[in-house]
């Protein structure tokens, strides 16, 4: 089996849980919205835990916010002994580990951009209807709660499938669904920024 996806020690998904709380406290303090999505909303939802094979935990904010917060958002990190590892505000992405080794789980915030030839929030090759994202609505987790697109469980459909089923691998193409997990326009809005990027700095 693929170590990536190894089972996690008890102790390690305990330091897992207390740099989630130690994360989103920091980004609540600022008043910085943010969201969960993905494996650790599927673990939540359908197991009451984060998944204990899941190599990451991905927290999601809106690309606006996330570019806005982008030097407060550093700060924080470093100044409560976070260690980033990897950001690009282009690709809208903030990779970073306190606790645990990066191959253990690694933490990153990652910005979805609205694509208005679609009406999507979009990732690379990810594509969300925005209804799931209009309403954001609460899970608890561990008596906290967080927000999370709504409906859950339609949301939960339309990103994997059958998500009531574990999928135990790291092939997206197998554990997302195809409705979610295609070409859509991130590329296209990346070069308009850049372009536009380059013109700013003349």
């Amino acid at each position: 089996m693929d170590i990536k996806i190894r089972n996690r020690t008890d102790e390690e998904m305990q330091l897992r849980k207390k740099e989630l709380f130690e994360l989103t406290d920091l980004l609540n303090q600022e008043k910085i919205f943010h969201f969960l999505w993905g494996g650790a909303l599927l673990g939540i939802r359908r197991d009451g835990k984060l998944l204990e094979w899941d190599w990451d935990v991905e927290v999601g904010m809106f690309a606006n916010d996330f570019k806005k917060n982008w030097l407060l958002i550093n700060e924080l990190l470093e100044k409560n002994g976070f260690k980033i590892f990897y950001q690009d505000k282009f690709q809208l992405k903030m990779s970073f580990v306190k606790y645990s080794e990066i191959e253990t789980t690694s933490f990153s915030l990652i910005g979805w951009k609205y694509d208005i030839f679609t009406s999507n929030y979009i990732r690379k090759r990810l594509s969300i209807p925005k209804r799931y994202f209009q309403n954001m609505q609460l899970i608890k987790f561990e008596n906290r709660n967080f927000f999370c697109p709504s409906p859950i469980e339609s949301f939960l459909e339309y990103f994997y499938g059958n998500w009531k089923e574990q999928i135990k691998t790291t092939d997206k193409g197998t554990y997302l669904s195809e409705k979610n997990y295609k070409k859509n326009n991130w590329k296209l809005y990346l070069y308009l920024e850049r372009v536009l990027n380059i013109f700013s700095l003349k």
